[in-house]
C-alpha cells in the first residue's frame, strides 16, 4: 500500500517533542556546543533524520529564522 501524501496524524506532536528535547539540550550544553547527532540521539532519531538548516536553502523548509 503506498504511503499517503503529507504528514501522519501525529506529526505535530512528534515535531514538538523533538523541538522540546533539542531546546533542553541547548540549555544544558549551549547551542554552539550541541551537534545535530546529539539532538538526534536524545530525540530517538536516526543519524540522517535531521539536516542542518541554512538560510535560504531548500532544507530550511522556510522555517529558519534567518533575520539575525
Amino acid at each position: 500500500m503506498p504511503r499517503s501524501p503529507g504528514h501522519g496524524p501525529d506529526f505535530e506532536t512528534r515535531r514538538q517533542e523533538i523541538i522540546d528535547k533539542a531546546a533542553a539540550l541547548f540549555v544544558k550544553k549551549g547551542y554552539a556546543a550541541t551537534g545535530i547527532a546529539e539532538v538526534g540521539d536524545v530525540a530517538g532519531l536516526g543519524r540522517g533524520a535531521l539536516l542542518p538548516v541554512r538560510c535560504g536553502s531548500v532544507s530550511s523548509g522556510g522555517m529558519a529564522d534567518c533575520a539575525s
